[in-house]
């Protein structure tokens, strides 16, 4: 049966329950500032506070439980301003949250420790009313295990005065890895560091350095600030086609030649140079330079861009800046492609070394 006190509060400060502390459907109706004055307080078994109705503070700060807490289908708030204080609480066992409505004021878990957490994510209370930092546990179990849910859930609850706090990021990535969740524990990591460096501008204003926005950038969209090194990836295959194209057209237009001084010098060369396409007309079948590298855009392209590949095709073809315009574009773009290229390769490569050391 639910019960109804109306009472200035339930004071528990500094008690100690030899066994279980069951409040289960109690509706506390009072006028004091806290419906539950439970700081230090020590219980050996459970805290059942499933289906309780308070209109003011839970107070447990500091509080030791023995075994589980149980907040299911509770409902409780306080105008003061805080809902819930659990700063420092100590759960040696579960704690459930699932279904819970918070009427009005902040939910406190400051440095609290839990063994396990168990959890939906639609029930905590928005940005500002929910105080995680330093708040650690063993394992967690949610309704919802997407990255999508647990990084809404962080969001409400890794700023402390203004400030963002990384820990709690840090701590469920690491409860996700140890359950075996490594793709979901680098998205948490991930946007941890971004989160950590868009404060760090925050703190700089609009005085942060150019080269540093940069720097960030590129980690973000190339590995994924080391947490997702394949993302570089797409970077190259976006080079590499930036490389392609160009090269295609310029071969087309007859920019292409071959990259040796001699044959530049020799007899065979000069013989095709009225042709539309010397080097094609050149490296044709039973021409001078049929047994010559033959050209291949797309391998063109790969060892433009990535500095440990080697197709030969750049040994072997080089653009010419006066026979038309896709050979002048071709010319100056390589050099960009192939800095371009280096930096992405070695981000990626940097970030897969430290990724398989970590694991």
């Amino acid at each position: 049966m639910r019960s109804t006190l109306h009472t200035r509060s339930i004071e528990l400060n500094g008690a100690t329950v030899g066994g279980q502390l069951s409040l289960r459907k109690a509706v506390l109706n009072v006028t004091s500032k806290n419906a539950i004055n439970g700081q230090n307080i020590h219980v050996e078994g459970h805290m059942i506070l499933h289906g309780l109705q308070a209109n003011a503070t839970l107070y447990l700060m500091s509080g030791v439980i023995g075994g589980q807490i149980n907040f299911r289908d509770s409902t409780f708030g306080s105008e003061e301003g805080t809902a819930l204080q659990g700063q420092s609480l100590t759960v040696h066992d579960m704690m459930i949250w699932k279904n819970v409505t918070v009427t009005g004021g902040a939910i406190q878990f400051l440095s609290a420790k839990f063994q396990s957490i168990s959890t939906d994510f639609e029930n905590w209370p928005g940005q500002g009313d929910l105080k995680i930092d330093g708040m650690v546990y063993d394992r967690i179990s949610a309704s919802k295990t997407g990255a999508d849910e647990f990084l809404a859930w962080l969001a409400k609850g890794s700023k402390h005065k203004g400030t963002f706090r990384p820990q709690p990021y840090t701590q469920l990535a690491k409860v996700l890895h140890d359950m075996g969740h490594d793709t979901t524990a680098r998205k948490v990591l991930e946007k941890r560091e971004e989160l950590l460096r868009k404060d760090e501008r925050r703190k700089m204003g609009v005085w942060a350095p150019l080269h540093y926005v940069f720097a960030d950038k590129a980690l973000k969209h190339l590995i994924g600030y080391g947490h997702r090194p394949f993302k570089s990836l797409w970077a190259l295959a976006f080079l590499i086609l930036a490389a392609i194209i160009p090269a295609h057209f310029a071969w087309d237009e007859g920019s292409m030649t071959p990259n040796s001084p001699v044959i530049l010098n020799s007899q065979g060369w000069a013989a095709h140079l009225d042709a539309q396409n010397p080097a094609d007309s050149w490296s044709a079948k039973e021409a001078a330079g049929q047994d010559w590298e033959t050209f291949n855009r797309y391998a063109y392209g790969f060892d433009v861009v990535i500095p440990i590949i080697n197709f030969g095709q750049t040994d072997a073809w080089a653009p010419s800046t006066n026979r038309g315009w896709w050979g002048q574009q071709l010319y100056w773009l390589r050099w960009v492609l192939a800095v371009a290229g280096w930096i992405v390769s070695a981000l990626g490569a940097a970030a897969i070394t430290g990724l398989i050391r970590r694991d």
